[in-house]
């Protein structure tokens, strides 16, 4: 038809005929230009739409740092547990040191025992020899002042004898009474250190699995990533391919539109002048605009305030 227009005389039509194709032509035209203009649009929107889907594997930011990608309520669930388990800890070292100095107390109770008792499994010490023959040792004495000596130093050895029977039997029941007073804090310690280690095995086990969704954060990220940005890829390409078509087509629509504009109506009469800037092509914005689609580093990680210590056993 375009060779038509633009040949009327080699066309074997009348002016009537003429007229009437073009008449006929021009809302066909009209419609096909609107029919691209619609295919671009729509195309656009499955780009921007597609583009979208790339940029969704971004949930949380992986680009970011902590806790600009943090994984909801993992940090203020970890930092109640470990307040918790620091609580417990400031509870039980001074329990603990109790114990120790109790310990300590029951010790020292028990060397003064050993040191100041040790001569109460023996009887009270005395002269064997004088007792048996009532011998006068010392030639200066008479046997009057010898016995009155042996008697004097009975009775001193007989009461310091019972002084430590006395103070022994003291040091035993305070042994005792200490020994109670020990296991006492004892049970009380091996209950709350039971409470500390429960505490921090429940934070060690809530470190590991918030390690592990970390490490599945990224690792969903890059596979989401890599799935999405693949179709993205497949669609840019098909989507160009469609581009250079539609540019040809506009083209040749648009240099038909204008030699219909140059033909009378009514008449089938050409302008010349208008017939002449036919040959300009007419160009529309028919490239579609791509979003940036950048794969991003995942730098989600745990945040600095996770002891380290915590992390060493993690299965992930």
């Amino acid at each position: 038809m375009e060779e038509m227009l633009l040949r009327v005389e080699d066309a074997k039509m009348t002016p009537e005929e003429m007229a009437k194709q073009v008449r006929a032509l021009k809302p066909i035209v009209k419609e096909m230009l609107e029919k691209l203009k619609t295919s671009h649009k729509e195309a656009q929107k499955v780009v921007t739409a597609m583009g979208a889907k790339v940029e969704a594997c971004h949930k949380g930011n992986p680009a970011l740092p902590w806790p600009s990608g943090q994984i909801a309520g993992e940090n203020e669930k970890y930092k109640a547990m470990r307040h918790k388990a620091m609580l417990c800890l400031m509870d039980y070292t001074p329990m603990q040191v109790k114990v120790q100095m109790c310990n300590a107390s029951v010790n020292a109770v028990k060397d003064t025992i050993a040191r100041k008792c040790g001569v109460l499994d023996k009887k009270p010490p005395y002269d064997a020899d004088a007792a048996s023959t009532c011998e006068v040792k010392d030639k200066d004495m008479s046997m009057g002042d010898w016995l009155k000596k042996v008697r004097d130093s009975w009775r001193e050895q007989y009461k310091a004898y019972k002084d430590a029977e006395s103070s022994c039997d003291d040091l035993g029941e305070m042994l005792v009474t200490s020994k109670k007073k020990c296991k006492a804090q004892e049970d009380v310690r091996k209950v709350k250190a039971k409470e500390c280690l429960d505490s921090f095995e429940a934070l060690k086990v809530a470190a590991c699995n918030w390690l592990k969704q970390v490490g599945k954060f990224c690792e969903d990220y890059h596979s989401c990533f890599m799935k999405t940005r693949l179709a993205f890829d497949t669609l840019k390409g098909k989507m160009d391919t469609k581009v250079l078509l539609w540019k040809v087509q506009w083209s040749k629509l648009k240099r038909m539109e204008c030699l219909l504009e140059a033909t009378n109506p009514d008449t089938g009469q050409q302008d010349k002048v208008k017939m002449a800037k036919c040959n300009v092509v007419i160009t529309y914005k028919l490239e579609l605009e791509y979003p940036t689609v950048v794969e991003a580093e995942c730098k989600v990680k745990l945040p600095d305030h996770v002891d380290q210590g915590l992390l060493t056993d993690c299965k992930v």
